[in-house]
């Protein structure tokens, strides 16, 4: 059976040297020597905008081999278009724009709270950058050459914001290679755990490509857009906020105009879900709502606070830093009350308009009939409000029934009145008769109107 998502990374031992660089490439490149292609690079400036690009050696190699070899140092891109600079940084003088990129994928919604504005959710976020080696040379942290040849051992988290693992060196002795980690912050959490310890390897040793996964579980704030005013039709906006907040100031470890927040693509993923960047797994499901997985959207947004521009930055044109925004629209499954109550209270109101034709077979038989009608909608209403969310205003189903209410007592209020003027002043049954039609006719059309306001704004989609 073919699997259509797989959440098992792929071992470094499968991949292909023809895909994922050559490894006598990188030893030269290593070593100093030219390869004698092109590689896009930032330099130091106003803008952090791609403005030049330096050459290394000769540039006699046709433009598609110039493009493979972009593409290894910078096949990490951004599903924005986001130059990422997963390559080494080639001199001094210059920066290479670097990125964090994330996969989110979601396994868990529990109920959501509309009033409270909480909701618990269950997913497993994933970082991927590229420790650089003069990133990891000039760290503090690192207490061995990353040059050095021979496999190690597991890598191992130290903290929040540290791995180290034990390697063999030249000299076939052990020593300890330790690399920063991108502290990632779930922004909207009020409280949160970890399902298991996170991990951490290398994907590819040429790139030095970097992976730190965890399976959270969180309690999520949604703020408060939660609106229940169309229940039962109505539409909410999860959202899961993910950022970088420490050390992404200018001149740290992190610094927001180097280290960029992007999306996974390929060539993070390796193949191992549908979407790269992530997604909801096929067996979430939400209780009391659906969605679509499809519209799961990731969207970068300026911070507001942590690491605002000065008024010296202000001259530079230097963009505040983002943080990551992953939303999932979910609509509430109102077949309950569009199939069931909204039917019984119509019905019940057509009823009620057609006792109108016994104002005289009997001297009070159509106001009793109403009245008993009535009183069956206020039981209904009372089963209702025990589902009903618990809001200080009116939702619309709400305003349905109280428009049902207000229908029978007006038709109550005219079967009352048109039995005085007959009996109490003389009017003759046919103006009567032409009260009644009249009264029955704005009656339907006001029922109608019911209808028509419960289902306006309800969205078409599929149950899931």
């Amino acid at each position: 059976m073919q699997r259509n998502t797989s959440f098992f990374w792929a071992s470094d031992d499968l991949r292909d040297n023809n895909n994922n660089g050559d490894e006598e490439i990188a030893n030269d490149e290593d070593n100093g020597i030219d390869i004698g292609w092109s590689v896009p690079i930032i330099c130091e400036g106003e803008n952090d905008e791609l403005s030049e690009e330096t050459t290394i050696g000769s540039n006699d190699a046709p433009a598609s081999e110039r493009i493979a070899l972009n593409q290894h140092f910078h096949g990490y891109g951004s599903a924005n278009n986001h130059v990422n600079g997963n390559g080494p940084l080639l001199s001094s003088g210059a920066k290479v724009l670097k990125s964090i990129r994330f996969q989110v994928v979601i396994w868990h919604i529990g109920t959501i709270d509309v009033q409270t504005g909480f909701i618990n959710m269950r997913f497993r976020l994933t970082l991927f950058w590229n420790d650089h080696p003069k990133d990891a040379e000039s760290s503090s942290s690192t207490k061995a050459k990353n040059h050095a040849s021979g496999g190690g051992g597991a890598w191992a988290m130290e903290g929040r914001q540290r791995a180290h693992r034990n390697k063999w060196n030249h000299q076939d002795s052990t020593v300890e290679e330790t690399i920063d980690v991108p502290p990632v912050s779930i922004m909207n959490a009020v409280e949160f755990e970890t399902v298991d310890p996170p991990e951490i390897m290398m994907v590819n040793t040429q790139t030095r490509s970097m992976r730190w996964t965890c399976m959270y579980n969180a309690k999520l704030f949604q703020g408060d857009h939660m609106s229940v005013k169309d229940f039962p039709h109505d539409v909410h906006q999860i959202k899961l906020k993910l950022g970088i907040l420490a050390h992404r100031g200018r001149g740290g470890r992190w610094d927001h105009t180097i280290h960029k927040l992007d999306l996974a693509n390929e060539g993070d993923s390796q193949g191992s879900t549908r979407v790269p960047h992530g997604l909801v797994v096929d067996h979430c499901h939400v209780p009391d709502f659906g969605f679509d997985p499809s519209d799961l959207g990731f969207q970068f947004i300026p911070l507001m606070y942590g690491g605002r521009k000065n008024a010296d930055e202000d001259s530079t044109g230097e963009e505040r830093d983002e943080y990551l925004q992953v939303t999932l629209p979910v609509y509430r499954q109102s077949g309950h009350y569009d199939t069931s109550v909204l039917p019984t209270l119509a019905m019940l109101n057509i009823i009620a308009i057609t006792c109108l034709t016994r104002n005289f077979g009997s001297a009070t038989a159509a106001t009793e009939l109403m009245l008993g009608i009535a009183f069956v909608q206020v039981g209904i209403r009372l089963t209702l409000d025990n589902r009903l969310p618990s809001v200080g205003y009116q939702i619309k189903m709400q305003k349905v029934m109280n428009c049902c209410f207000w229908l029978l007592c007006g038709l109550v209020l005219e079967s009352n009145m048109v039995f005085f003027l007959v009996k109490k002043r003389g009017w003759s049954f046919d103006s009567a008769d032409r009260i009644d039609l009249a009264t029955a006719c704005v009656a339907l059309m006001y029922n109608v109107y019911i209808i028509v306001t419960y289902f306006r704004g309800k969205k078409s989609r599929p149950v899931l």
